[in-house]
């Protein structure tokens, strides 16, 4: 019942929040000026530095989101793949500090 929408840089934001729910740019049709594994990997580094204790978090199929989780000292508590269409699935999981 009690929640707060924000939109902001996703390497950057700082705030105590219960939990962090978001969908990250494949980086094919959308405009990312970094390699998206280095913005992946700030993002999650960001989660543990603002000491988030709950993620739900969309990665593209491709992504090696695994090593970039451990790399960032986070753990998948679970994970699901979500078909989008042709070849291109979605990676949904559920992180925690």
């Amino acid at each position: 019942k009690k929640y707060f929408l924000a939109q902001g840089n996703a390497a950057s934001f700082t705030g105590c929040y219960e939990a962090v729910v978001t969908d990250l740019p494949f980086g094919l049709s959308t405009r990312v000026t970094d390699d998206v594994e280095k913005l992946y990997l700030a993002f999650l580094r960001n989660l543990k530095q603002n000491k988030i204790r709950k993620a739900v978090v969309g990665f593209p199929d491709f992504a090696d989101y695994k090593s970039l989780v451990e790399k960032a000292g986070l753990k998948i508590e679970k994970e699901f793949t979500y078909y989008l269409h042709r070849s291109l699935s979605k990676k949904i999981v559920v992180l925690r500090f």
